[in-house]
């Protein structure tokens, strides 16, 4: 038996999040607050998983 996990359902997930506050440092940083975390989607911090965002009014 062979159970491919991952490899299937790995990248057939959309998360939608909706910017909070923006703190912008000029010249050295812009941080932006959302409304989601480590709750949503813990792999980055577990696995270094790497996401790629995109803005949804610009997709």
């Amino acid at each position: 038996m062979v159970e491919p996990g991952r490899s299937i359902v790995g990248e057939a997930g959309t998360t939608l999040y909706k910017i909070g506050s923006i703190k912008d440092i000029p010249n050295i940083r812009r941080y932006v607050a959302i409304d989601g975390g480590m709750t949503d989607n813990p792999r980055p911090a577990l696995y270094s998983a790497r996401y790629e965002a995109i803005l949804a009014n610009k997709a």
